[in-house]
């Protein structure tokens, strides 16, 4: 009991996040404060359809209005294709301290600002569809506070995306601080990766030795795709060591893991737990993947970006499925290892739940942000390493029944 209660305090506390008040574009705080990565979440200064250039020139007669970072602006009522200018000023900087900011990945062109000087960009920021490029560039910046109050600015173009605006948070601290950050995540990621990857070469191999049983093969495919999720989300590998891939292949590629994740775990889940009674509708469930996943390949970016939101509902029902099938299996104990299966999933519905809630909740821009966010990065970090374990040990089931079943043809050959 006190183990088990130790365990949920540890995994609440990563799902912590402290942010920084922002209020009317201001952030009033103390010298000690960058001591530690924040959040820039709360109320930015926006000015639609306005450069930096322009803000510079008529900075006293714009009249800016408030918006909810993270967000976008379209939920505003301006259009999603276009640009515009996000402005906050933090006081309370340590002077003469290097400092750092953290930039996420950003629809879908910027250029970054402090105190006037160009920092960061991403992509080509443009006014027009012509003029913009689009990519994703996650970063960490670092500068030297000349005063006591900085002013942050965020030119952002999109033509090519959904929505447009800051849809992640913003992080600023030490350059230390940050820079540890960063590089953690990137570690932790590049190690996940890796050993997504050494399962799916292991157990594919596994599975072309002996092809008695396919669940070896559905948990390879399954690695496959999330190590597509991770090097094409967060902090995004594929960029971090400069690999020659697109934009747009970028999006296709996090798109595409998304749909088959759900779709292998549920043929793997199936397989190890021996179930029949709802394999009909998991195949109708991955007819309708397969065609997702083709609609995704063949579109562009824009039009491929749509399906997101009907998607988060769609997942739901497929993971809401799994969830009965392998309680149910626990419950009446058809399985040597559905207690197990049953565990490892409970904790993947429970990050799965969340990623899909918050998503959701974050689009809503009128209420205020929660202390405890319903998704972090930690959360999705800590899924992989709570399931890939039990996959790993139980996977290819049964091995002493399927020595048997090749004892006979091993006599037969002798004879």
């Amino acid at each position: 009991m006190k183990k088990g209660l130790f365990f949920f305090l540890m995994l609440l506390q990563t799902c912590i996040g402290w942010s920084l008040p922002i209020h009317n574009g201001m952030y009033y705080g103390k010298h000690d404060a960058f001591k530690k990565v924040f959040n820039l979440d709360g109320e930015w200064n926006f000015y639609w359809q306005t450069t930096f250039a322009a803000y510079q020139s008529h900075k006293d007669s714009l009249v800016p209005e408030k918006i909810i970072v993270p967000g976008n602006w379209d939920s505003y009522g301006h259009p999603k294709l276009g640009y515009g200018l996000f402005v906050v000023k933090v006081t309370g900087c340590p002077l003469n301290k290097r400092l750092a900011l953290k930039i996420p990945t950003i629809s879908n062109a910027f250029r970054v600002y402090i105190d006037g000087r160009l920092i960061a960009k991403g992509g080509v920021f443009g006014i027009t569809k012509e003029q913009s490029i689009p990519d994703y560039a996650p970063v960490i910046v670092s500068f030297t506070p000349q005063s006591d109050t900085i002013e942050i600015a965020f030119e952002v173009s999109n033509y090519f995306y959904r929505e447009g605006g800051l849809n992640y948070s913003i992080q600023i601290g030490e350059m230390e601080s940050v820079a540890l950050a960063f590089h953690q995540d990137i570690i932790v990621e590049a190690f996940i990766t890796g050993a997504l990857l050494l399962m799916f070469f292991y157990f594919m191999g596994y599975y072309f030795i002996r092809r008695i049983d396919k669940t070896a093969l559905y948990f390879s495919l399954l690695c496959l795709s999330a190590a597509m999720r991770v090097i094409s989300t967060q902090e995004i590998l594929i960029r971090q060591f400069n690999m020659p891939v697109s934009w747009s292949w970028i999006f296709k590629m996090e798109m595409i893991s998304i749909a088959l994740i759900p779709a292998f775990g549920a043929l793997y889940l199936f397989s190890l737990l021996n179930q029949t009674k709802y394999i009909k509708v998991v195949k109708v469930f991955n007819t309708i993947t397969a065609f997702i996943c083709l609609y995704l390949l063949f579109t562009n970016v824009y039009w491929g970006s749509h399906i997101v939101p009907p998607f988060r509902y769609y997942a739901l029902l497929e993971m809401v499925l799994l969830l009965i099938v392998v309680a149910k299996s626990m419950i009446l104990r058809q399985h040597p290892l559905a207690t197990l299966a049953s565990v490892g999933y409970f904790f993947v519905f429970l990050f799965g739940l969340n990623d899909i809630l918050y998503s959701i909740i974050s689009r809503v821009n009128d209420r205020p942000r929660l202390g405890i966010k319903l998704a972090n990065i930690p959360f999705m970090k800590a899924f992989w390493l709570l399931f890939v374990p039990i996959a790993v040990k139980f996977g290819p089931r049964d091995r002493a029944m399927d020595l048997e079943q090749v004892k006979p043809h091993i006599k037969n050959h002798h004879l």
